[in-house]
């Protein structure tokens, strides 16, 4: 994808062949237009998700034909259920197009965001494959493509955990409005109508609305940014020898140490992964296990190599726009063992510049 090279940075400053900084990319006009997109997308999404308990909650409550219903017996018993089956396809049908809204309103926002960093511009916004990238953005957000490659950020993670966690993550807005509906049951009493239950859940799917659209939008923005760093990086790395097969599997060791460090899916890390994987010509794996020499082989290595994969490893830890407290500790880890020198507050520092495109340099 030359045309990346072209729209996210000007030139690649180097010192002695190497490229030594990050380049500026994003200007203060485009960081103040982004952070105007973003709020906008915020309280838009809010609004839907407001506007959608109101157009379910007022028809249901008060107009007669949602209160048809249809008797189902449960099997093997004596009981019925009653399905009020016109207000449940109506609910349905809402969703729906609330799923479509948001939809449109992330593609709109991300074109705004792709618009303001120049990865569209005069020259190929009528270009298809920039028009489907776009599009499609919101399905990559959890690429899983990097299994591919080789690479789990859940490797190693007791599964049972994992598939209770990522159940919760996908329900929460459904178990919110259910202990807010509890809550205001218990504070009404016999009081509580079914439509103050009902409007009792605007505040709480208004919230998880605008709460998914500001993660969704700053998705967009960290990958759209991530990019143009992504490319700088391999840019030198293109120009760096080729490595012997324990230096390889050091680098793909490297590669899986991140994204277990990061214990999430995200299309940059997919991008990263593969392009320093065709580089170096690193064999892929069906599934790579970090070597028990890992700690090892990184400090034994020579210090131009060590310059190199420390350089991955940082912007690897930066590339999804968020340093955990696992991270930090792998960090205090890698400078326990004299692998890396740079400090919490140094890498913090570095991702408040990296989330809008600051220049800066890595002092290794």
């Amino acid at each position: 994808m030359k045309f990346l090279f072209n729209l996210f940075y000007e030139n690649l400053k180097t010192v002695g062949g190497e490229a030594d900084h990050f380049l500026h990319t994003v200007s203060e006009a485009e960081r103040k237009e982004i952070i105007k997109t973003e709020r906008f997308a915020v309280w838009i999404s809010a609004i839907i998700g407001a506007v959608m308990v109101l157009l379910y909650a007022i028809p249901v409550n008060y107009v007669p034909l949602f209160e048809y219903s249809i008797s189902l017996k449960l099997p093997e018993t004596t009981s019925n259920i009653e399905i009020q089956i016109i207000a449940l396809l109506y609910g349905f049908l809402l969703v729906i197009l609330e799923v479509m809204l948001l939809t449109l309103l992330d593609i709109y926002n991300t074109h705004k965001i792709a618009a303001a960093v120049g990865f569209i511009n005069n020259d190929n916004k009528n270009d298809r494959e920039i028009k489907e990238y776009i599009i499609n953005f919101g399905s990559q957000k959890s690429i899983k493509e990097i299994h591919e490659l080789g690479l789990n950020p859940f490797w190693g993670i007791n599964k049972i955990y994992y598939i209770i966690l990522n159940t919760f993550y996908k329900l929460k807005a459904t178990f919110s409005n259910y202990l807010i509906r509890i809550f205001v049951s218990k504070l009404a009493g016999r009081y509580a109508t079914r439509m103050v239950l009902d409007l009792a859940g605007i505040p709480v799917f208004a919230f998880w609305n605008a709460w998914s659209t500001k993660k969704i939008i700053k998705e967009a923005r960290i990958h759209l940014i991530g990019l143009a760093y992504i490319n700088i990086l391999t840019a030198e790395i293109k120009n760096f020898r080729k490595l012997n097969e324990k230096e390889k599997v050091l680098v793909y060791d490297l590669l899986q140490f991140i994204v277990v460090s990061k214990r999430d899916y995200h299309l940059n890390h997919y991008k990263l992964s593969e392009q320093i994987i065709h580089i170096f010509e690193i064999s892929i794996e069906k599934t790579h296990k970090i070597s028990d020499s890992f700690f090892n082989e990184y400090k034994l290595a020579d210090e131009k190599l060590k310059k190199i994969i420390t350089k991955i490893l940082i912007l690897g830890f930066l590339l999804d726009g968020n340093i955990s407290n696992r991270e930090l500790n792998r960090l205090s880890e890698l400078r326990k063992k004299e692998l890396v020198t740079i400090e919490n507050d140094e890498i913090k520092n570095y991702l408040r510049q990296f989330n809008y495109g600051e220049g800066f340099s890595l002092n290794l």
